[in-house]
């Protein structure tokens, strides 16, 4: 049996009418749809990939085949965003301000969901339940930090203000982007912090129990 490397992990994507990788820019656009709704709106969808065995090691085994990867990575769980933006330019007086803004925040949340409970032993499924409470309480704290970021970033295309809707454009550009950055670094403290989940109890094999 050996200890598995600590596996909760956040892919974060930008999309802003279109897919921009992490660590790109992302790019502010005007653009009205009649389908997409003025104001915040974010949601969670919860998707599942399948875990087998009955013994400590065999659904250790399954994780590490069957567990989302990225960026060349095997995660337990992984938590991704898709954040979408709408507005239109308005000429307010000597000044250009957005109207009608709505963001979207699409949340993914990807989770082992084990298939071999009934023929397993009461330790290991014991053992299961408190790993998966551990490893949901820590992709919901990403989700926490998504929430307070992309509000924010709702918040601030709000209030810019410029002399030309030109520059406004360029603002928001500016303004998406380095809290984008910000928002990135928020969770890649958290995993610093807790070694991915792992200082939570978020391991398999169950071999110590965090308090």
């Amino acid at each position: 049996m050996r200890l598995s490397v600590p596996r909760a992990g956040l892919a974060t994507i930008a999309l802003l009418f279109l897919a921009i990788p992490p660590q790109r820019p992302a790019h502010a656009q005007s653009r009205v749809s009649p389908d997409f709704e003025v104001g915040y709106n974010m949601e969670v969808d919860y998707s599942y990939y399948e875990v087998r065995g009955t013994t400590a090691e065999e659904i250790h085994r399954s994780l590490n085949e069957h567990g989302p990867r990225t960026d060349g990575r095997l995660f337990f769980a992984l938590t991704g965003v898709e954040t979408s933006f709408r507005f239109r330019h308005v000429e307010d007086g000597p000044m250009c301000r957005f109207d009608d803004v709505g963001l979207r925040a699409q949340v993914m949340m990807r989770l082992p969901k084990w298939t071999g409970r009934a023929d397993a032993d009461e330790s290991v499924q014991d053992a299961w339940d408190s790993f998966l409470e551990r490893l949901m309480r820590h992709e919901a704290q990403h989700v926490r930090i998504i929430e307070s970021g992309t509000r924010k970033m709702y918040n601030a295309l709000l209030d810019l203000r410029a002399h030309s809707c030109s520059v406004l454009g360029t603002q928001a550009n500016l303004k998406v982007q380095e809290m984008s950055q910000r928002q990135a670094r928020e969770n890649a403290q958290l995993d610093d912090r807790t070694g991915h989940g792992a200082l939570e109890g978020a391991v398999w094999p169950p071999l110590r129990q965090a308090p």
